[in-house]
């Protein structure tokens, strides 16, 4: 009862937005809408949406003014876990995120997750 207590009240907020960090945005906004095609990186919009929003019926999260520190940890997590369990794993077999931020560099990490963040 107390998780769904928690769940039901920080699903109830609402978001703030943050502020992309200016020497960060251009890259950050090119990797979120076009993705690397280099590296085969593909557009985080493609999944969250052109404004960060999610497709819920996709089961595709909301970006859109998280922290740019959790956003940046969590890409980081997926990509330990692409290679090894004590990452982040979930996402089903297709492992798709994992995918993604195994090919995602450190700064490309940290530009894209300084962009969402802006996101409103």
């Amino acid at each position: 009862q107390d998780l769904e207590n928690l769940a039901a009240y920080f699903s109830a907020q609402t978001t703030t937005g943050g502020q992309a960090k200016k020497e960060l945005v251009e890259a950050g906004e090119i990797l979120y809408r076009a993705g690397n095609p280099a590296t085969k990186i593909a557009a985080c919009t493609a999944c969250h949406g052109p404004t960060g929003k999610g497709i819920e019926l996709a089961a595709f999260p909301k970006l859109a003014g998280q922290h740019a520190d959790y956003v940046a940890q969590q890409l980081e997590m997926f990509r330990l876990g692409y290679e090894d369990e004590s990452g982040r794993t979930n996402g089903g077999d297709s492992m798709i995120m994992r995918t993604i931020a195994f090919g995602l560099s450190d700064l490309e990490i940290k530009a894209v997750a300084s962009y969402v963040s802006g996101l409103q």
